[in-house]
């Protein structure tokens, strides 16, 4: 007694070890498909960083979540106390008053907002990205002027558009241009008017996109604003900005600019990108054909080798003739000659079937063109389209892709000895019956062979789903080729948007899991039954 308590002391400590390598190995073995999922639901900016969730990232601002990336962020709360009406300066579209992406006011209960002159919609003033933790606010003045105030648009458009342009020495010495226009008096109501025309002279690219505008500071200082992102302006080049639009419109303004720069905490959020599924289906003309050709190659690569395996497992269970065992054995000597040695002879046997047939029957069909002619659209306007089928056989066919996989040595094998574990007594109640062997085998054998049929049938799919360097090889056309070598289009010559290909590998080999979640109870039960001979 006192040995077996030291054994029972052993073996729960080894089988707590066992346990836990187990469960090691099988969390190291599910982590490559816990990241192709992460990936998969990733922006292109998180990929190579080391996070498992994909995130947005925000900040808060005056009790608002405000997305770093692709949102539109409104530059100064508060009541709406200035509008701008009118059809805006190109004809009705929407206008964005701040179209410097940088306009707020130094008082927070002030700000402009964009009124169409048609509909009434009022618009926000908005930045249309942050890049980067930290919020820019550029203040110019205060303004008391009420809601019912309502500015003139297209009145201060045309005084903008007959503005007069100059070349002046700017403060440093350098070529600037100026661009003068009437302003109002030096009231309340002007300055908004000022503010406005600012936003107008900015809007004008036809003035600093070409001409002396492009070698003047003003014309580098709006280009930073737009091209570099908001955290790559330092402070003084905002003022240099402020300096040089300010001076041009208005000079008395220029004491009352000032600039606000406040840094914020950065925040995370799980946000899974679920558009990646549509935009990888959109990046391949083909991925829908893709899909359409994997499934008809599967479908008929599991029907046919479920047919042949079955035929010859139960010839070699049940019929007796001279050379039955080494004709066996023949074929299991086949699993041992890799595929990559019968390659280049199949290739070679395809590539001329074609030609051979061709000369055998004194025509040209067998190396044509298939296609399938329908008509699509509406009765009114209804076309005809070619849905392409590759050739009749050869190279570039479903032929190609199918015929070498219809038949297998590891399925006959393991059919064989399911069928060796059947009992005898029934076949021979069938052929009292009156049925004939093949008879015998549909009506008896098959039925009492699902376990194993199913098991192989699975085990196909599967294979010929994930089937790779066989059709890359014998394809040619984008038309013909199944999923996982249209996948490999997605890896770009210099750069490869991983995201969008674990979110194509994952549609992939969805259904390569849902059959193993469907048959998963047939494995053990037709892989144990198919290893036993009564």
């Amino acid at each position: 007694m006192p040995r077996l308590r030291t054994l029972d002391r052993i073996s729960a400590p080894a089988k707590a070890v066992t346990y836990a390598f187990l469960v090691l190995v099988g969390v190291t073995m599910v982590l490559p498909f816990l990241w192709m999922v992460a990936t998969a639901l990733k922006p292109t900016s998180q990929v190579d960083k080391l996070s498992w969730v994909p995130y947005r990232e925000y900040f808060t601002l005056n009790g608002r979540q405000v997305e770093i990336q692709g949102a539109k962020l409104p530059v100064a709360p508060g009541r709406y106390r200035v509008l701008i009406r009118g059809d805006g300066p190109r004809g009705g579209q929407r206008v964005e008053v701040s179209s410097n992406q940088l306009t707020a006011f130094a008082d927070r209960e002030d700000r402009f907002a964009w009124q169409d002159a048609q509909t009434g919609q009022t618009y926000d003033v908005s930045i249309d990205a942050i890049l980067e933790p930290q919020v820019y606010e550029v203040g110019y003045m205060a303004t008391d002027v009420a809601a019912a105030d309502v500015l003139d648009w297209d009145a201060l458009w045309r005084r903008i558009a007959e503005a007069r342009d100059a070349e002046r020495p700017g403060p440093d010495g350098k070529p600037t241009v100026w661009t003068a226009f009437d302003a109002p008096p030096a009231d309340e109501k002007a300055q908004a008017h000022v503010l406005a025309a600012l936003n107008a002279v900015l809007a004008r690219r036809d003035l600093y996109e070409t001409g002396p505008w492009e070698a003047t500071p003003l014309f580098l200082e709006a280009k930073r604003l737009k091209d570099m992102g908001l955290t790559k302006i330092p402070e003084a080049q905002v003022r240099g900005f402020n300096r040089y639009v300010l001076a041009a419109a208005w000079p008395e303004a220029l004491s009352r600019a000032r600039t606000e720069v406040r840094e914020t905490d950065i925040l995370r959020r799980v946000s899974p990108r679920w558009e990646n599924f549509p935009r990888c289906i959109t990046r391949s003309e083909v991925f829908g054909r893709a899909f359409i050709n994997s499934i008809v190659i599967a479908a008929i690569v599991t029907a046919g080798q479920l047919l042949t395996c079955s035929l010859a497992a139960f010839a070699f269970a049940r019929l007796e003739f001279r050379g039955r065992d080494v004709l066996f054995l023949g074929y299991m000597a086949t699993l041992m000659i890799p595929g990559a040695v019968t390659m280049v002879p199949l290739f070679v046997i395809l590539k001329a079937i074609p030609d051979l047939l061709n000369a055998a029957f004194a025509t040209d069909f067998f190396s044509a063109s298939l296609y399938f002619i329908y008509a699509a659209g509406g009765a009114a306007a209804r076309t005809m389209r070619e849905f392409y089928l590759g050739k009749v056989v050869g190279l570039d066919s479903y032929f190609a892709m199918i015929v070498p996989g219809l038949f297998s040595a590891y399925g006959t094998f393991m059919l064989r000895q399911f069928f060796l574990s059947l009992p005898r007594d029934l076949e021979d109640a069938a052929f009292i019956d009156g049925c004939s062997l093949l008879g015998v085998w549909r009506n008896v054998a098959l039925p009492l062979s699902l376990p194993a049929l199913a098991t192989l049938g699975i085990f196909t799919f599967m294979g010929s789903w994930r089937s790779f360097l066989w059709p890359l090889v014998v394809t040619s056309t984008p038309d013909m080729q199944p999923v996982f070598v249209m996948l490999s289009s997605f890896q770009g010559v210099t750069a490869t948007e991983w995201n969008l290909m674990m979110a194509g590998t994952l549609m992939v080999v969805a259904p390569m899991i849902a059959v193993f979640l469907f048959g998963q109870r047939f494995f053990i039960e037709g892989i144990q039954l198919g290893g036993v001979k009564e």
